[in-house]
This record gives structure tokens, sequence and C-alpha cells, in this order.
């Protein structure tokens, strides 16, 4: 008996951390370097540039916007038809626009395209005044819990972590308010920011302008003992099962 008890003692052993706590994602290192909020790199890019897979809506007035007659949404005879509002920047970078066929805004910012349409469109129209807005910036929070994922639209150009974080009903009670990661960039190669918000000071670094498709991963509190429970509970359901028979048979 005293060995079956030792045998229970035991069993966390045979369990990984892996196996413990297999919801955790993004993980590192234990002396990964991060990159601090407040330093160069996360400051790079503040204004957002047009990448493939976005989409953008387009409208086109003439004489410098005056009284903001949009010819995009004007009749066909106006050589831009009226269903030609929304456009995709392609894989290449390249958008396709009426009259002006394929053009590349890779890399520009919304202002910096604006220009160049204006100076394209100016073939064709006098003055031509543009507005562009991409219609489909975003960021994906991970609060740590099953279910708990939101994907939250970047509504204007300034928006911070504590506005992203709010909009999806802020931190769940096992989120760890001082572990948050940012993960930012390519996936081959991210830029990852930890961000801490326990404390008054961490609102400092919070202040940080997103950027789209930005990754917020709270990460959550370990339970060990509820995992472990919950892991060995069917073990110690069948060989107590086992003992009592043997018991019963052993008389």
């Amino acid at each position: 008996m005293k060995r079956f008890w030792l045998f229970i003692f035991c069993l966390p052993l045979l369990f990984s951390c892996r196996s413990l706590n297999p919801s955790i994602m993004f993980k590192t290192g234990k002396n990964y370097q991060f990159i601090k909020p407040d330093s160069v790199a996360m400051k790079i890019q503040s204004e957002y540039k047009l990448a493939p897979f976005n989409e953008i809506e387009l409208h086109i007035y003439t004489n410098d916007g005056y009284k903001l007659v949009d010819i995009s949404t004007t009749a066909a005879s106006q050589g831009v038809g009226s269903s030609l509002i929304q456009y995709a920047v392609e894989s290449d970078g390249f958008v396709k626009l009426p009259l002006l066929g394929r053009v590349e805004l890779n890399g520009l910012t919304v202002r910096e395209a604006e220009k160049l349409l204006e100076e394209k469109y100016a073939a064709y129209y006098n003055k031509p005044f543009i507005l562009l807005k991409v219609l489909n910036r975003k960021v994906m929070v991970f609060k740590g819990e099953g279910g708990s994922a939101a994907v939250v639209p970047l509504s204007k150009d300034n928006m911070n972590l504590i506005e992203a974080l709010a909009a999806t009903g802020g931190l769940a009670v096992t989120g760890k308010a001082y572990n948050i990661k940012l993960i930012r960039g390519s996936p081959k190669n991210p830029q990852i920011f930890r961000i801490d918000l326990s404390t008054v000071e961490g609102m400092k670094q919070a202040d940080l302008q997103l950027q789209a498709n930005d990754i917020i991963y709270i990460e959550p509190t370990r339970n060990i003992a509820e995992s472990v429970l919950v892991k060995i509970s069917p073990v110690i359901g069948l060989l107590t099962t086992i003992v009592l028979t043997i018991a019963i048979f052993a008389k």
C-alpha cells in the first residue's frame, strides 16, 4: 500500500510542463531579449503604410474638392463605374484602378498614395482631390483564455494598446497584467515587445500606437495544481478501483 501512495505522489513528475499547460501560446526562452516599448524600433513606421491584401476605399473629387462632388460614384459616362469604390492591393503591391490601370501603392503612407493618385488622375480631371481609406486594418487580441480571442478594427490611426484591450473587455481574471506581449512584423522574423500593465508606470509603455496585424497576447496564469489534478484524476480513479477489487478478493 505504501508503494501505491508513493506512486500517486510521484505521478505529477511524469507530466511535462507542456502537457500541463498546452494552451500557452507564443512562448519565449528564459533569456529572450524583448524590444523595449520606448525604443526607436517601436517608433519606426508610426504612420501606416499600404501593404499587399489591404482593401481600400477611393473617392475622387475635382477642382480641389470644390463642392465635394465625388466623381468616383457618378455614372459610367464619367469613366468611373459606380460599383468600383473598394479596391484590393494585390500580392505584388499593385492596385487596379479605373482609367489608370495597375498602380503600385505598396509601402506608401495614405497621404503619399493620395498625392500619387492626384498626380496621375490630373491627366483626366481638373485638379483632382483624392481621399483614400484603408478598410481592413486590424489587430488580433488573445486574452489567454479559450474562446476569448478577438479581432479589433483599427478605427483610427493612433489607436493604442489600452484602447484595444478596452475594446475586448479588458484583461481576464486569469490574465497576467505584467506579461503582455505585442508581436509585430513578419511571422518569420517578428519584433516582440513585453509590456507590464500591473503598475501605473506601465501605462507609459501601453501608450504606443498599434500597427495593422499586430498580435496582442496576454499570458494566462498557470494553475499547476488544477492541471495536475485534471491529468491524474482518471489514473487515480482506475488505480483505486484496482486496489479495491484486489482487497475484496483477498478477503
